[in-house]
């Protein structure tokens, strides 16, 4: 994080500083993917996604989801319902879930990644693959 200062006068006192986000943010996870049993649910970790920025702390790295899985959606495992909004902290502490419907389209979603008070936006797509679990009795 870069420290702006104006200088007071010619003797070069420090009058105020102001930190200046300036580091880029990426996405480190190029290629985000996601495997989930059919009907269940899956926790997304910073394997699955992550995103690192050198100036801002995780908690203010946020998600949103821009386009919604046709069968499933995200939730926090603390709380009720579908979500579409969380941070990389809420990755990083497994808070995520990725909840599969049973039905037929994809569990694929587009989000967009936002630095907190920052317009800097990046675009992702996490892919979502869906395993078709069977069981196979015998009698012996």
């Amino acid at each position: 994080m870069l420290r702006q200062c104006a200088a007071n006068g010619s003797d070069f006192t420090v009058g105020s500083c102001i930190q200046v986000n300036d580091e880029p943010f990426s996405l480190v996870t190029l290629t985000p993917s996601l495997t989930v049993a059919d009907g269940w649910r899956a926790v997304i970790t910073s394997t699955d996604l992550l995103t690192v920025d050198a100036d801002t702390p995780p908690d203010r790295l946020r998600y949103d989801v821009i386009i919604e899985p046709e069968v499933g959606h995200l939730t926090r495992r603390d709380k009720a319902g579908p979500i579409l909004t969380f941070s990389q902290a809420d990755v990083n502490e497994r808070h995520v879930e990725f909840v599969h419907n049973m039905g037929n389209g994809s569990g694929s979603f587009i989000f967009q990644v936002v630095r907190h008070g920052w317009e800097d936006i990046v675009i992702g797509h996490v892919c979502s693959y869906v395993c078709l679990l069977s069981t196979h009795i015998t009698h012996g």
